[in-house]
């Protein structure tokens, strides 16, 4: 499936009002990416909710399991070693 978008909005979240409001005010077609690293269950689905986020991206040690549990379209960043062996 191909997307074509605009612009991709991608987030790192200390959201408040405004910035939700900014958030909603994009248009249908820009993704609105939400960025976390660690971060609890509860305070992704909070973000997602409260701001429409569209994708989300993983930076931290997130398991597959915890990744799958959201509904949407993610990128999960992970680290290599110079091995070639992959690092939780």
């Amino acid at each position: 499936k191909e997307f074509k978008y605009d612009l991709i909005i991608s987030l790192s979240f200390f959201i408040n009002y405004i910035q939700k409001e900014i958030i909603k005010s994009l248009p249908k077609n820009i993704l609105k990416i939400g960025v976390f690293v660690n971060e609890d269950i509860v305070k992704v689905r909070e973000v997602q909710q409260f701001c429409g986020i569209t994708n989300l991206q993983f930076h931290g040690q997130e398991s597959a399991e915890y990744c799958k549990q959201f509904g949407v379209p993610l990128i999960k960043a992970i680290k290599v070693k110079v091995n070639g062996e992959f690092v939780p």
